[in-house]
């Protein structure tokens, strides 16, 4: 089962400003980084929800529904990050799809939030605030895209190479056993 984007380009290979890496290093080294965020959130969120004191939770995050819902979200991101980690390392695309289907709808729904986001400022008249969310919001998701764009070229590399491979063939010999004489 494969998933194609027909409107989105392929990438060879990574290519960065200080350095040039096969898909397969350039997944693998996104996915611990993203692996490694998510632990650490989990951690945080882990440890502010068992100090947790609703007499000096002051800001609207503070609350203990937020911090139950951060802890469950980086959960489900860690699974995701390591499904891409193992799907990346054993070249096994199947595992990889999470991150590619969600990450793809992450980026999207992050793109309608930072223009939402960008607009109400300007409604507000704080245009310094929205153009800064703007640029910022622009730049951070233009990053974000080309690391999934990443991800997402060296998934369809696997999927094309799993489509050229010949099926196995199953070889029945027809003959007598033992038991039928």
């Amino acid at each position: 089962m494969g998933f194609k984007i027909k409107c989105v380009p392929v990438l060879d290979k990574m290519i960065c400003c200080c350095c040039s890496c096969n898909l397969k290093t350039a997944t693998i080294i996104l996915g611990w980084i993203s692996l490694i965020g998510q632990v650490m959130g989990f951690v945080t969120s882990a440890v502010r929800l068992a100090m947790f004191d609703k007499e000096q939770a002051v800001l609207m995050y503070d609350s203990q529904e937020s911090l139950i819902a951060a802890l469950v979200s980086s959960a489900v991101n860690m699974l995701i990050y390591a499904l891409l980690l193992y799907g990346a390392h054993e070249e096994r695309p199947a595992f990889m799809l999470p991150y590619v289907i969600l990450g793809m709808i992450g980026l999207i729904i992050c793109a309608v939030a930072v223009v939402i986001i960008g607009i109400f400022f300007f409604v507000e008249n704080i245009i310094i605030a929205g153009v800064v969310v703007l640029i910022l919001g622009g730049l951070t998701m233009a990053l974000a895209s080309f690391f999934w764009l990443v991800i997402y070229s060296y998934y369809r590399q696997l999927e094309e190479r799993q489509h050229l491979r010949p099926a196995p063939l199953d070889i029945f010999v027809a003959g007598k056993t033992s038991d039928q004489e």
